[in-house]
């Protein structure tokens, strides 16, 4: 995902396609799970509920693990997504990008979906 993508998203907000997160956390992956058997989406990591970019502590190589392990390993079967990290300035964000999924998807035989 490039920068361009990332500023449309903060602009549109945070609605059925789009999460923000100020921090990755295991509650994550029911948001993700959610978007894989709806419509797909993004989460971005690092930026407040009202848009803000606080940035993550972490360095590049700590978010993708803990995008890997917080938020993808829970889910059944294994998701395909997108994952990365962008600089804005100084500052560090995570991202998911995930397209709807042709499975249902599951955090401990729990399926998830998003509703507005």
């Amino acid at each position: 995902m490039d920068l361009k993508k990332i500023i449309e998203l903060l602009k549109e907000g945070e609605n059925e396609r789009a999460e923000f997160k100020t921090s990755i956390t295991k509650d994550s992956a029911k948001d993700l799970v959610g978007m894989l058997n709806t419509y797909g989406g993004y989460i971005l990591f690092g930026i407040t509920d009202k848009g803000e970019i606080k940035g993550l502590s972490e360095n590049e190589r700590e978010i993708k693990k803990k995008i890997e392990e917080r938020v993808l390993q829970p889910i059944v079967p294994t998701p395909r997504v997108k994952t990365g990290v962008i600089k804005i300035g100084e500052r560090r964000i995570g991202w998911i990008e995930a397209k709807m999924g042709e499975k249902l998807y599951t955090i401990g035989n729990v399926a998830y979906t998003r509703i507005g």
